[in-house]
């Protein structure tokens, strides 16, 4: 049993260790310049358990879109309390927050109530 075992052990190391390296024209450069910003608005769903996802990373444009999908909630608005933006949150209905290109970082956002919480994470403009 015990030859049986490490004859077993051998020969998957073996195969393991077989594996072709990829060809050098498949290799890429890491680069050290910064990936560039999404240009998309990013997108939210509002539901019964809150917002899906949560947490979402803005880009240049500095827009999110919320879009109720669930009659059954509390979250029939978005308010951005440390901007002083808030709207109202038609059901099935996209609704775009322009954010101020000079937010830097996270900036919070909530429903109407403050029950269902979530973060935008502004990321730096490229050059």
């Amino acid at each position: 049993m015990r030859n049986l075992l490490s004859a077993v052990f051998i020969a998957s190391a073996t195969l393991a260790g077989c594996e072709s390296a990829p060809s050098p024209s498949a290799i890429r450069p890491v680069s050290s310049a910064k990936a560039p910003v999404a240009q998309e608005p990013s997108r939210v769903e509002v539901g019964e358990m809150g917002f899906q996802p949560s947490h979402v990373a803005i880009g240049a444009n500095r827009q999110v879109v919320f879009r109720r999908t669930a009659q059954n909630t509390c979250a029939t608005a978005i308010a951005f309390p440390s901007l002083g933006i808030q709207k109202s949150l038609p059901l099935n209905t996209d609704v775009v927050v322009d954010l101020p290109s000079t937010v830097r970082g996270e900036i919070g956002f909530q429903c109407g109530m403050g029950m269902y919480r979530g973060a935008a994470i502004a990321l730096e403009r490229t050059q």
